[in-house]
């Protein structure tokens, strides 16, 4: 069987959301598919669970295949999964969250046109019972992404080859990984196919998601995800306009992270994000800073929509 699509999940610890997530990918649409469950040294019986389900599930038209991986992190348990995965194109998901039936059977309608590097989906979140669409535009600037983070991990789907070539997955990142993989790809200038007819898969924001109840939980992560997004765009930036738009917008967005920083009365944190961009524009003009500053006391005030402000700035 080679299959168009194969579906990567890496799981740690999710034995109480495997059940759920697993049903959803099942109930997909498109045959035949490959489903890679990739184990991250799991200390509840999550590694259990993907096996029983996986022997209950398996037949020809969906092969299923457990797989662990050793080195700690989820970004180590996607490569490890692109580099097995037989499907011509690739997309990733969370063990947490809902996979919506269609969304297969729609991609593979437009990429088996051909030309297309990656494919984008938009998705919903769902927080406390309430599913709202994840707000995007077909802008493909990776200023764009760096202020309104786009490309995440549900919404986007890779041709594997193009994947595999550009690096895939940055292991060394903790957390913000798909954002940092949409920076790297968007300098790439991407052949996109947007499927924007209707929204997919589901989100779940809840209180075990990785990325913790406050920023200040995460803090050395998404400054060190920031970090390596500058040096993405010092290296990968096509041209001098590129580069400056971009790093314009990474010092924006460190500003406001800086002021979600001070709103959750967190000075150590505010003080490094504001380091943080004057590391990313050591020399920022003086109007740069003067709106920098200000969008980041309207964050720490409670304003909303910052980086839509922002994103008119860079």
């Amino acid at each position: 069987m080679n299959p168009l699509i194969s579906i990567v999940l890496p799981v740690f610890n999710r034995a109480n959301y495997l059940p759920a997530t697993l049903d959803s990918i099942v109930a997909a649409t498109l045959r035949p598919l490959e489903l890679l469950l990739v184990d991250n040294g799991s200390t509840d019986n999550s590694l259990e669970v993907c096996q029983q389900w996986a022997g209950a599930n398996e037949n020809s038209e969906m092969v299923i295949r457990v797989l662990t991986e050793g080195k700690r992190g989820a970004n180590a348990a996607r490569n490890r999964g692109l580099k097995e995965c037989r499907g011509e194109w690739v997309c990733f998901f969370d063990s947490d969250d809902w996979f919506c039936g269609e969304a297969l059977t729609d991609l593979a309608a437009v990429v088996q046109e051909g030309g297309w590097d990656m494919a984008f989906l938009p998705v919903e979140q769902v927080i406390d019972g309430r599913a709202v669409q994840r707000a995007y535009s077909k802008k493909t600037e990776v200023s764009y992404h760096i202020l309104s983070a786009m490309f995440s991990t549900h919404s986007t789907v890779f041709r594997t080859e193009w994947l595999r070539a550009m690096g895939g997955w940055n292991e060394d990142l903790m957390i913000w990984q798909d954002w940092e993989l949409g920076v790297r790809c968007l300098l790439l200038h991407p052949r996109i196919a947007w499927l924007c007819q209707r929204s997919y898969h589901r989100v779940l924001i809840h209180d075990d998601s990785i990325t913790g109840s406050s920023f200040g939980q995460t803090l050395q992560g998404t400054l060190h995800a920031m970090e390596v997004a500058k040096n993405d765009i010092e290296q990968g930036a096509s041209d001098r306009s590129e580069k400056r738009r971009a790093l314009r917008a990474l010092y924006l967005r460190a500003m406001i992270m800086a002021g979600k920083l001070r709103k959750e009365c967190d000075m150590y944190g505010f003080s490094a994000y504001r380091d943080l961009a004057s590391h990313i524009i050591p020399h920022a003009s003086k109007p740069l800073q003067m709106f920098g500053i200000a969008i980041s006391m309207y964050t720490a005030a409670g304003g909303r929509g910052a980086w839509k402000m922002a994103w008119k700035m860079a």
